[in-house]
This record gives C-alpha cells, sequence and structure tokens, in this order.
C-alpha cells in the first residue's frame, strides 16, 4: 500500500528557531500559535474560519489534539472560538479570533515566552520611547 505523499503548506510561518527555547510552548502549540496569529492578521484582524482538516493539513497537527491545544489558549484568554452552523451546507465551523490585546498582557506573555525574554523586550522598548 503506497504512503499519500504529503504537500507542503500553503503558508509560510514565522517561527524564528533560534529563538524556540525562549517559548514555553510545546513545538506544535508553537506552530498552532504562529499559525493563529499569521491568520489573524491575514484576515484583517477579523474572525476567521477554518475547518479542522484544513487546519491539520496545513500545520500537521491532529485534531484532537488542536482541540487541546484550543482550550489551552482559550484558558489564557487570547484565542476566542465560536462554532457556527454553515446556512447552506448545514455543517458546523469553527471561528477563531485572536485577542492582541489579552496576548499583550505581560501575565498572559508569561505563559508563552520565558520572563527573561519579556524584560528584555521591555528595555528594548523603553530605550526606544526615551530616543
Amino acid at each position: 500500500m503506497a504512503k499519500k505523499a504529503l504537500s507542503a503548506p500553503e503558508i509560510p510561518l514565522c517561527i524564528n528557531v533560534l529563538r524556540l527555547l525562549n517559548y514555553r510552548l510545546a513545538p506544535d502549540e508553537l506552530i498552532l500559535f504562529d499559525w493563529l496569529t499569521v491568520k489573524q492578521i491575514s484576515f484583517k484582524y477579523k474572525p476567521f474560519h477554518y475547518s479542522q482538516a484544513r487546519v491539520e493539513e496545513e500545520t500537521r497537527i491532529r485534531r484532537t489534539r488542536q482541540e487541546v491545544i484550543i482550550k489551552q489558549f482559550s484558558a489564557l484568554g487570547f484565542l476566542k472560538t465560536d462554532i457556527k452552523v454553515n446556512s447552506v451546507t448545514r455543517g458546523r465551523v469553527r471561528y477563531y479570533s485572536v485577542d492582541f490585546s489579552v496576548l499583550a498582557d505581560v501575565d498572559v506573555l508569561v505563559e508563552i515566552i520565558m520572563p527573561q525574554v519579556i524584560t528584555g523586550i521591555s528595555r528594548e522598548l523603553t530605550s526606544m520611547e526615551l530616543v
């Protein structure tokens, strides 16, 4: 039985491999985090919808694992999801919305990025404001 060939994802992700150790997220969590933030920006900060199958195809994260990660991100407060019924197909569609104002909160960031990185960023921002 021949294996199905995996195609390359349609979108590039922004994960900086050199900074991977700065994150507190597992690699698959980081991929989904990055995917969600890139998609939110590309949809001009409006809620967007994607099927689980398409998310799995683009990120290579299985549906069951997606659910666990989405619950984790929702618990942190920066990801909101809403399931609506498609009026044409009667299928259920999940809408995603990343709240960047919540994501900018230090208490939330500390769950995603190592504290020393946040301190360094704060110092950089402060020095930029002084210039």
